[in-house]
């Protein structure tokens, strides 16, 4: 099944892939950079932390590329609650810690 949820800020979540794409750059990042997620269930936002990268590239890019999207804020409670149990998983596949 193939599922792109709208975030509403410029940022969709793919799980099919396990990618994040910033709409708004025309780029798309793979998650296992991936470093923590956390999650506000009061606010409805969806936060992710990211690793730097390793080596002269690495760093190259992460300064000259665009920014890894860092927030996800959503308007329904509904569609937070899809998103956030998405993210659940892919940590849990990736060993990555989630808040709370």
């Amino acid at each position: 099944m193939h599922r792109n949820d709208s975030t509403g800020s410029g940022t969709t979540f793919d799980p099919t892939h396990a990618l994040v794409v910033a709409s708004d750059a025309d780029a798309c990042f793979d998650l296992g950079r991936l470093a923590r997620v956390d999650l506000d269930a009061d606010e409805r936002v969806v936060r992710l932390a990211w690793t730097t990268g390793d080596g002269l590239l690495a760093s190259a890019l992460d300064a000259l590329g665009p920014s890894r999207p860092e927030r996800f804020p959503f308007d329904s409670p509904n569609r937070y609650e899809d998103v956030a149990a998405t993210f659940r998983t892919v940590a849990d596949a990736l060993d990555v810690p989630v808040n709370p």
